[in-house]
């Protein structure tokens, strides 16, 4: 950087003498206009500096975020989806409920959306596999907010036809157990060398937001409801492979509490008529 304001001071001065030569026999005007041409050199200078003072900061407030954290943010992904999870069975029961005459406030499936800044792809350059992996999951993550905004648009609308929400519906849960399974992989492959060594902790953090969404304050859904039970899925199949029905009667209390009403007495999920 300093060489970069050196050569425009030299070149301001180169400027300057050529100035003085043209006008040597009338010193005023040139003067004046040396002045001028010292000013615009001191600005550029000035203007460089700060472009590269800019560019370093970002640089470095880049490079503060290790791997490590953005491990911690892909587990923070695991738990959002989780809980989105809870949301998309719960708006599945109270939709069917009203044979599909309502729809949830729009609200519920902004929120669920990711936030896709958490997503570092800078901290892989060093590896082709790492940042192929990583982006992959970019793309996916950015197609899943997509695909909630086209699902808020079908639901909302009279005119689209029941089976088409009842296939939005069953996307929104298999979303979330997709994307839950892409995580898990991926940090047991890029933190542990093992696509499956980060299994165990995985369902311990699911077990930790079943008791969480369980405790939260209001009355529970009173209506019987058909319970979430897929057994293929990849909380069932693999992450509780080996005590599925614990997934289940976690996931299905969850699902009737986010039914029910807040400490208010209002809907968790408030349902509007079309």
């Amino acid at each position: 950087m300093v060489q970069v304001i050196l050569q425009v001071a030299l070149n301001t001065t180169k400027q300057l003498e050529q100035i003085v030569k043209n006008t040597e026999y009338d010193w005023m005007p040139g003067f004046i206009i040396s002045l001028f041409a010292l000013f615009a050199g001191i600005t550029s200078a000035i203007y460089a500096y700060l472009t590269y003072k800019s560019q370093k900061d970002t640089e470095l407030n880049t490079s503060r975020l290790n791997p490590d954290e953005q491990r911690l943010l892909l587990i923070g992904m695991l738990r959002h989806l989780y809980r989105n999870f809870v949301i998309s069975y719960s708006i599945n029961v109270k939709m069917k409920a009203k044979d599909f005459m309502v729809y949830p406030s729009e609200e519920h499936l902004k929120k669920m959306q990711v936030v896709l800044t958490d997503i570092h792809l800078n901290l892989f350059y060093r590896s082709d596999e790492k940042y192929h992996d990583m982006n992959k999951l970019y793309m996916e993550l950015r197609n899943y907010n997509m695909e909630l905004d086209v699902i808020c648009n079908h639901f909302r609308n009279p005119d689209i036809d029941i089976e088409t929400k009842k296939r939005d519906l069953r996307t929104l849960c298999f979303k979330c157990d997709y994307l839950t399974k892409r995580i898990t992989n991926l940090i047991g492959k890029i933190w542990y060398q093992d696509e499956t060594s980060f299994h165990r902790e995985a369902r311990h953090i699911i077990v930790e937001e079943t008791k969480e969404k369980n405790k939260m304050p209001g009355d529970s859904y009173t209506e019987s409801f058909e319970p979430y039970n897929n057994v293929n899925s990849f909380y069932a199949k693999e992450l509780f492979a080996n005590e599925p029905d614990t997934f289940f009667n976690g996931l299905n209390e969850n699902v009737r509490h986010e039914c029910g009403t807040n400490s208010e007495g209002a809907e968790k999920i408030h349902m509007i008529s079309l």
